[in-house]
């Protein structure tokens, strides 16, 4: 039956070795670049992660001036986030509003 489906040609391993092993190499390059490529993002996460348990252990355990300070920038980054989103207009059960500047 396989005799048939093939049209009595026997398979020539050579040929098959080599269309595989190119196969495997693809499949290996791809690998390693989807590695090479998680490795940046887990180096970019430990970096952000090691500013921000740096940033908590001084609110935490720092003196109460840095602790103020900290909490103002951060007070004041998060106002000015807001406003620039209401300034550039917000939905709000499906209607845009948008605030104007004065």
């Amino acid at each position: 039956m396989t005799q048939q489906l093939l049209g009595d040609a026997p398979l020539e391993t050579g040929a098959l070795s080599k269309v595989l092993s190119r196969m495997q190499e693809n499949s290996e390059g791809f690998a390693f670049s989807v590695r090479k490529e998680q490795l940046k993002y887990d180096k970019t996460l430990e970096i952000q992660r090691k500013c921000l348990y740096a940033l908590r252990r001084d609110v935490v355990i720092g003196d109460w001036r840095k602790r103020r300070t900290i909490l103002q920038s951060l007070m004041q980054d998060a106002v000015r986030d807001m406003v620039r989103q209401l300034l550039s207009g917000v939905r709000v059960g499906g209607a845009l509003i948008r605030l104007r500047s004065m």
